[in-house]
């Protein structure tokens, strides 16, 4: 081999290092993109991020919101996606969903992790 093409094969090793993508993280793209719920569920058992980034900057969660995954997003959430996280055009996920109408989808993203105050009954006057 060329000097050159050593050069270009060690700076695509690198850079495939650097990214740190493994190929469980791969796979979790897959089964993200493809709605496989039973897949996504046991490589987030094995510890692998649900805040891997694909394309644009968006999160998987993103791609699972666009394609209305209910399943897939409530897992990806369970296990610490972060549902704040913006993309390249600085958009979240839930953003994403509204703007494709996916009405279950934002009841979702929107109402989780809200913190709901416990209501405390009225105390009753005492008549002394």
């Amino acid at each position: 081999m060329t000097k050159l093409k050593w050069i270009l094969v060690f700076f695509m090793v690198a850079s495939f290092l650097l990214v740190g993508w493994t190929s469980k993280e791969g796979e979790l793209t897959k089964a993200v993109k493809k709605g496989n719920n039973v897949t996504v569920e046991s490589l987030l058992n094995q510890g692998v991020s649900p805040n891997i980034r694909v394309s644009h900057g968006q999160t998987l969660l993103m791609v699972a919101a666009a394609k209305n995954y209910l399943a897939v997003a409530k897992l990806l959430l369970e296990n610490g996606a972060d549902k704040e996280a913006v993309d390249h055009n600085g958009k979240t996920a839930l953003l994403i969903a509204r703007e494709k109408c996916e009405v279950e989808m934002v009841i979702l993203l929107s109402s989780w992790g809200r913190v709901v105050p416990k209501q405390t009954p009225p105390q009753s006057e005492s008549t002394e």
